[in-house]
This record gives C-alpha cells, structure tokens and sequence, in this order.
C-alpha cells in the first residue's frame, strides 16, 4: 500500500470524479488529475464536495490550473484551508 499525505475522504473525491482511476489503483502525489480522467465538470464537482465535506471555500485565487494540475498540489491547497479553519482537520 502507498502511503499518502491527504486523508480518505479527499481521495474519495478525487477518485468518485476521476473515471481513469480503478479502485485498485493508487494515486500518487504527483499524478496529473487531467491524466486520470478529471474534466472541468468534474473540477467543479470536486470543488463543491470539498467545500461541503471540509467545510471550507475556495478563494479566487484558488481557482486555478495549478490548483488542481497533481493530487500534491490539491492537498497542499485543501490543507492550507482546513489550517485556517480552526474547526476542520485535514
């Protein structure tokens, strides 16, 4: 098993959004989502599942390509908001 920085419920998301990824199929920090099958109709669901589950917004200028280019980059990002939300815990 490949240990990862980002908790289940985020790679939940991710892989409920990416049809490319089989179950049995890691994903790794620096897979492009774009390569596993994320699409801009599932960056906006990916978005929306986020904010609900983690219970935090994204800011503009969080709404970008690099945001959501890896699975690093969207953890680092997710994490940065739940740390500035004292009531979430990534």
């Amino acid at each position: 098993m490949v240990e990862v920085p980002w908790n289940s419920e985020l790679e939940m998301i991710v892989r409920q959004n990416c049809p490319d990824v089989d179950d049995d199929t890691p994903i790794l920090p620096s897979d492009v989502l774009k390569d596993l099958g994320l699409d801009s109709m599932g960056t906006v669901t990916v978005i929306v599942e986020i904010e609900e589950t983690f219970g935090v917004v994204f800011p503009d200028d969080d709404m970008s390509f690099e945001t959501f280019t890896t699975m690093d980059s969207l953890w680092r990002t997710v994490s940065r908001l739940t740390d500035s939300c004292p009531d979430q815990q990534p």
